[in-house]
């Protein structure tokens, strides 16, 4: 039996010179959307293939703990989550 634990890309666009790049040039305090798009479409192909490898061979089991997804959940609630991102 075949078995791979997948960890998905993060959301590159929440890295911090991203972040401080939004803040620069538009000044907004979110994440670069353009960046997090690619992390999106990464997840998105990995998974698929994923599922078809799974589907190609039976003995092939997988988890994929998408990153991005969990993290940006995290992200978008600092302040519930007891993080105050205001550098100002």
């Amino acid at each position: 039996m075949r078995r791979l634990f997948f960890v998905g890309a993060a959301p590159l666009g929440c890295i911090p010179l991203l972040r401080e790049r939004e803040r620069s040039l538009h000044n907004s305090k979110g994440c670069n959307a353009e960046a997090n798009s690619l992390s999106v479409e990464h997840n998105t192909a990995v998974a698929s293939l994923l599922r078809d490898l799974s589907a190609r061979h039976s003995d092939f089991q997988y988890s994929f703990f998408n990153t991005s997804t969990a993290l940006l959940l995290y992200i978008q609630e600092l302040e519930a989550n007891g993080t105050d991102d205001d550098q100002d």
